[in-house]
């Protein structure tokens, strides 16, 4: 028999958790007590949910504060970057960090916590098949993908904060502390097709639709310039021309986007092959959007206008 006393605190109360989850499945191996910190946490009380509770609409909060603005250079000209098409993992998320905050009770959650739930939560949902969500679990590049994509989009879009404003570092997770917004708890409460309806089309509710587009213009007058450039595409999808990565090509901002950061824009001809490979990105990220939106038909090659964005 194995006697473990053990001190939860914070900054280890997930790790805990896994050894006791690896102890208590072995018939020799009991766990005889637990020494709480001053401050205990739910994970210290033994209270964890099922993984799919924390997909559902969280339970209400108390007073949450607003979200800030991260208005990096790209921001201010394309708004999200490429790699972000989907508003449903960035959803899944905050719901997940919506019920960490209230498992417990307090407005700060480790990142790393944040992703581990997160990763527990889509696998037991089985959402690998839906776009944007980790298709492989165990793989770093693939969990990076939520960090960097989704869980970055939402942090610099001022759904979730992050405690001293230090931004996500490439490691040390353990170490970063994100509290959802006031705006970010508005958009995970309202109901989702996939997460509560259980359907198969990866299309935002109205209501969710109608969030979205007006957060999008808010913070677009602010200078996040993400409704801006979906505009202009469906703009131009409205006009039949469908070959966007084209058009984005010829687009003054997206040039001067591409150029800020380029190390090939002083050569033509490898400048014009990056500028080709960053516009067939976009182009595909934000129709993917709109489709979400349900303003574009959500079928694939078909880009029929099926709505508006609320001009």
């Amino acid at each position: 028999m194995i006697e473990l006393r053990v001190r939860i605190d914070r900054e280890n109360a997930e790790k805990v958790i896994q050894l006791i989850r690896e102890l208590v499945g072995s018939d020799d191996a009991i766990v005889t007590s637990v020494e709480k910190s001053e401050t205990p946490t739910t994970a210290a009380l033994g209270v964890v949910r099922p993984p799919l509770e924390y997909l559902t609409p969280p339970p209400a909060l108390g007073e949450l504060v607003s979200g800030k603005l991260v208005l990096t250079e790209s921001a201010k000209y394309i708004g999200t970057w490429g790699q972000f098409n989907s508003f449903f993992p960035l959803k899944a998320v905050l719901r997940v960090l919506a019920h960490l905050t209230d498992e417990n009770k307090q407005d700060k959650t480790s990142l790393q916590v944040l992703v581990d739930r997160s990763i527990s939560a889509f696998k037991v949902a089985g959402l690998h098949k839906f776009r944007g969500f980790p298709k492989k679990y165990k793989k770093e590049s693939s969990i990076g993908r939520l960090v960097w994509h989704f869980i970055t989009t939402a942090y610099q879009t001022g759904l979730i904060g992050i405690r001293g404003d230090a931004g996500i570092p490439a490691h040390g997770w353990d170490n970063v502390f994100v509290s959802i917004t006031k705006e970010g708890f508005e958009f995970c409460q309202l109901e989702n097709r996939v997460l509560d309806w259980k359907a198969h089309e990866q299309v935002l509710t109205d209501a969710e639709k109608n969030w979205v587009v007006k957060y999008l213009k808010k913070i677009d007058s602010e200078g996040f310039k993400e409704y801006s450039l979906l505009k202009a595409v469906f703009q131009e999808l409205k006009k039949n021309n469908t070959h966007i990565s084209e058009w984005l090509e010829h687009s003054e901002s997206f040039r001067t986007y591409v150029k800020s950061w380029s190390r090939k824009k002083e050569d033509t001809v490898e400048f014009a092959k990056q500028m080709r490979t960053v516009a067939i990105m976009f182009a595909q990220s934000k129709i993917a959007l709109l489709r979400e939106l349900g303003v574009v038909s959500n079928r694939r090659d078909d880009y029929s206008i099926t709505g508006s964005l609320g001009d």
